[in-house]
């Protein structure tokens, strides 16, 4: 189950394997339990979320993802949905947006009421201690409770991990919550909405930095808000240099709105047409719009490498009818235009 540490396997895995109680959060403060090289943040507050259908909905698709992980959830009779409160996972030494793939420091934190005595039943787990905290280990994943909150790993990372948790272990030990290293991650979880039902940080890498000045757009770090009701309302800020560059992207995107909204229509995103915005915001760019649970399906097919069908094309129109006089008496008969 720990094979790859993949979120709906290891959320799936710290419900079955872990037990204690942390205080949940929206996640902002979680910020010092990580190193100060991570470039990525991602939150779901699940205590704050609970009550949205459309979010358990989603949630729910993850863990059918792991069937194996559900049914031992069922065994010990653990709500996947009550017991987690938040999900926290930063990531760092990335040289591409593609965060997950190239990741070298990648460190998930799961708060709520998990069974902490469950790790020495599950076969095949090492354990060790750092720190006076234990670790267990299996494949190529790490797990630890850290004051209350359960931390996993990439195998050999978790001594790291617990070092800038506890702010230990020298320069292993700083963490991004005071280091000067991450003030642009500080920064940029500032100005996002941490009160949100998801919220992403993401410190743009200097290779994308590159290819986007290219195309005329120098941006540092994006960050990303959802809020889940009905449908979800979804906001992006793109963090620029200065209020001349914001200024400037924004002149370039608004002329393409049009463009933008007609082929979000074709894709059957119709919602996400009519509500998209954008603006500026000081030395920022603003994007918002609303997408209905449809919408959302049809963007992760398209995220999965899917496609989306195009919109039907209108029923043709029948031949017209045209009168048509004939025969002595003066009657009208009709028939169709050749």
């Amino acid at each position: 189950m720990l094979k790859r540490l993949s979120f709906p396997a290891v959320c799936a895995f710290a419900l079955v394997a872990a037990q204690g109680l942390a205080v949940a959060g929206n996640g902002a403060d979680l910020i010092k339990q990580v190193p100060e090289t991570s470039q990525m943040v991602l939150v779901i507050d699940m205590a704050e979320a609970r009550d949205s259908p459309l979010l358990l909905k989603y949630y729910q698709k993850l863990l059918d993802a792991q069937p194996d992980a559900q049914a031992k959830l069922a065994s010990i009779g653990l709500d996947p949905i009550k017991d987690i409160d938040t999900v926290f996972l930063a990531g760092g030494g990335t040289t591409e947006l593609a965060m997950m793939k190239d990741s070298k420091d990648i460190v998930l934190i799961i708060e709520g009421r998990l069974p902490k005595d469950r790790f020495q039943t599950i076969p095949g787990m090492v354990k060790s201690k750092h720190q006076g905290i234990e670790i267990w280990a299996k494949d190529d994943t790490e797990a630890a409770f850290v004051g209350g909150r359960l931390f996993f790993a990439k195998k050999g990372k978790m001594p790291g991990a617990i070092d800038v948790a506890l702010g230990k272990g020298g320069g292993r030990g700083k963490n991004a919550g005071s280091s000067a290293k991450a003030k642009k991650l500080r920064a940029a979880i500032a100005q996002t909405n941490t009160k949100s039902d998801a919220w992403m940080v993401v410190l743009i890498p200097d290779k994308d930095k590159t290819t986007m000045k290219q195309s005329g757009m120098e941006v540092d770090s994006l960050t990303m808000a959802l809020k889940f009701t009905a449908d979800i309302a979804a906001s992006l800020r793109l963090n620029a240099k200065d209020d001349a560059t914001a200024a400037k992207a924004v002149g370039m995107i608004q002329p393409l709105l049009p463009q933008l909204t007609g082929g979000l229509k074709q894709m059957g995103l119709g919602k996400v047409a009519t509500s998209i915005t954008v603006a500026q915001d000081k030395a920022a760019i603003m994007m918002t719009g609303v997408l209905t649970d449809g919408e959302l399906n049809t963007l992760i097919a398209l995220a999965g490498g899917g496609s989306v069908a195009p919109a039907p094309a209108p029923a043709p129109k029948p031949a017209p009818v045209v009168p048509k006089t004939g025969g002595l008496g003066g009657g009208v008969k009709t028939s169709p235009t050749p």
